[in-house]
C-alpha cells in the first residue's frame, strides 16, 4: 500500500511521458495486492480445514494436470518455454478437493514457467506403492542452496527471485504445502542454481 500511495502522488503531478509508466506500475502493485488478500484468505481457509472435516470426493490428478498444462500452454510459448508432460505406469484414482488440488498443479507449473528463462517445463506422473507422485521439472534459474531450506514459509523470497525483479507474495509454495498436508501428502524439492528445480508431490492413493 506505501507503494501503491507513492505512485498516486507521483501521477498527480506527472508528465505525460512518466504517467503510462506510472500507471503500469500502480497496475502491477493493485494486482500483487489483491493477490495478497486473496492468499492470505486460501491460507486462513486452509488452516479452517485442519480443524473442520472436508468432504472429500475421487479426483481424477491426470485430468486435472492435463487442463493446467492447457490453460499454461499460452504463457509457456510466450516465453519460448516447452511444456512436456509423461504418465508412467497406470494412475489410479484419488481423494480429495478437486479445487485445492488444481491449485498444487497450478502454482507449481505457473512458478516453474515463471522462473524458467529457457528451455523446458515438465510434469510427470508415476504410481507409487502408496502414493502417485507429481513431479514438476525446469531447466529454470534454481534454488539456492541457503534459500532451499526455507522455500516453504509464508512470505519467503529467494534471492533469485528478488533479483528477477518478478513479482509474488511469498506465499504460493506455503500455500501448496498447506493443501498437500491437508490431504495427508508430503512435497520436497531438489534444485541447483542455474540448472532448475524438481518439485515433487506424493499424495496417498485411494483405498
Amino acid at each position: 500500500t506505501t507503494n501503491i500511495g507513492l505512485y498516486v502522488e507521483l501521477l498527480e503531478g506527472a508528465s505525460d511521458s512518466k504517467r503510462d509508466e506510472y500507471l503500469q506500475i500502480l497496475k502491477e502493485q493493485s494486482q500483487l495486492l489483491r493477490r495478497l488478500v486473496e492468499d492470505i484468505l486460501d491460507l486462513s481457509r486452509l488452516a479452517i480445514g485442519k480443524t473442520k472435516k472436508i468432504e472429500f470426493s475421487e479426483i481424477d490428478l491426470r485430468l486435472l494436470v492435463e487442463q493446467a498444462l492447457t490453460a499454461h500452454y499460452p504463457a509457456a510459448e510466450k516465453a519460448g518455454i516447452e511444456l512436456k508432460y509423461e504418465v508412467s505406469g497406470e494412475i489410479p484414482a484419488l481423494r480429495g478437493d478437486m479445487s485445492r488440488l488444481s491449485r498444487v498443479v497450478n502454482n507449481l507449473l505457473s512458478n516453474a514457467i515463471q522462473y524458467t528463462p529457457q528451455g523446458w517445463v515438465k510434469i510427470l506422473l508415476r504410481p507409487m506403492e502408496n502414493y502417485v507422485c507429481m513431479e514438476v521439472q525446469d531447466t529454470g534459474m534454481g534454488i539456492s542452496e541457503e534459500d532451499l531450506p526455507h522455500i516453504f514459509e509464508r512470505f519467503f523470497r529467494g534471492q533469485q527471485v528478488r533479483q528477477s525483479k518478478r513479482h509474488g507474495t511469498g506465499l504460493g509454495l506455503a500455500i501448496v504445502r498447506e493443501i498437500v498436508e491437508l490431504h495427508n501428502g508430503k512435497i520436497d524439492v531438489e534444485s541447483k542454481m542455474s540448472e532448475g528445480s524438481t518439485f515433487r508431490v506424493y499424495l496417498p492413493i485411494s483405498e
